[in-house]
């Protein structure tokens, strides 16, 4: 695959007003990602270049420098006021599998995916995992930050309660109050 002209990647974001943390949460991947791609540390996924494509109005030709000509930007960006910014990007995981195969998966989430032990014992469900993908923290999370995250989900959680309250000795709380 060809890289990406990183100097056209930078003045396209600019012309328009953006941040990376703004274009990052456009596209929605981590800021940490839209950064190493500015600088040339790594090279978006097709995917990902369609979308910088769109979000940023410029031809794929132009931004990955195979076309000389002006791109299709217009020099006043007001021109497209009209037309809506691409909607941010939700990865929607319902499985470890799923967010291994994402390559602009967060960094900690993909590590927790990768810690396979862990994910088992920890017993992390289908909607843990699709809510612990849809988080986007500026400079991302670490493992340990994910494994926080989940705790916090499991403790704001009605059913995790519930299943916590059922392992206390005592009256079962589905005498208490019907599920």
């Amino acid at each position: 695959m060809a890289e990406i002209n990183v100097a056209r990647l930078r003045s396209a974001r600019e012309r328009h007003g953006l941040t990376q943390i703004e274009l990052s949460r456009l596209l929605g991947v981590t800021q940490t990602l839209a950064g190493q791609w500015e600088r040339g540390y790594k090279d978006p996924s097709i995917a990902n270049l369609k979308e910088l494509s769109r979000a940023l109005r410029v031809s794929l030709p132009w931004l990955l420098g195979m076309d000389e000509t002006s791109p299709t930007i217009a020099d006043d960006p007001s021109a497209y006021a009209s037309a809506p910014p691409p909607e941010p990007r939700r990865p929607r995981y319902t499985s470890a599998a799923e967010i291994l195969a994402d390559y602009d998966a967060p960094l900690g989430l993909r590590d927790l995916a990768q810690a396979r032990d862990m994910a088992r014992v920890l017993r992390i469900t289908p909607e843990e995992w699709t809510a612990l993908g849809s988080l986007d923290y500026p400079g991302g999370l670490t493992l340990e930050g994910y494994c926080g995250l989940l705790g916090m989900l499991r403790s704001a959680s009605l059913q995790g309660n519930r299943h916590a309250m059922e392992q206390r000795p005592g009256r079962k709380v589905s005498e208490i109050a019907p599920a």
